[in-house]
């Protein structure tokens, strides 16, 4: 892994980013998860502070820390809880029991929580409780603060897409960097 001297996305922005910038953040880091996810690596633990600032200008971004990154492609199950709970998928957290499986798709939604976060400072869900509703279907996507920030409906679409409840229909990284935005 490379230096990055600027520090971590967290360091670096200390304010909303432009939605220009945000897509540019998003295709760096969907090519990063198509590639190891295409390894069979689920990194499990994407969030501001583990994607690090190689350039300021313009933008370039590394994903960082591995420590709880799973090989897969041996087809071993994910099932342990782990990563940080602001940026954990809902069927990781809210998961039946210790047992139950989830896929790769938790990075996808970390991803949109990363980039929520991005263009608005805060996060898309800042209790459990907001989450297990919108997970069961109870609570809409929380698009207020994006619409606030001048973020365009093709982008509020894109992160509510990488955000949806049901894993199956987050597609895989390769499929979003062939998304308009």
């Amino acid at each position: 892994l490379e230096y990055c001297a600027l520090g971590d996305i967290d360091q670096f922005f200390q304010k909303p980013v432009s939605e220009q910038v945000a897509k540019t953040v998003a295709g760096q880091l969907l090519e990063g998860l198509a590639a190891l996810h295409g390894l069979g690596i689920a990194h499990r633990d994407i969030k501001p502070q583990n994607v690090l600032v190689a350039e300021a200008d313009p933008i370039a971004v590394k994903i960082a820390d591995f420590g709880v990154s799973k090989y897969t492609a041996d087809r071993t199950s994910l099932r342990s809880r782990v990563g940080t709970p602001e940026y954990m998928a809902p069927e990781l957290l809210f998961g039946t029991n210790e047992e139950s499986k989830y896929t790769n798709a938790v990075d996808i939604w970390s991803l949109g929580c990363l980039l929520f976060y991005l263009l608005t400072n805060s996060h898309p869900f800042p209790g459990f409780r907001d989450l297990d509703e919108y997970y069961q279907g109870n609570l809409p996507y929380p698009d207020a603060p994006l619409i606030e920030q001048g973020v365009g409906c093709s982008g509020r679409c894109f992160i509510q897409h990488l955000m949806s409840p049901i894993p199956d229909d987050r597609p895989p990284a390769s499929k979003y960097l062939l998304s308009e935005w």
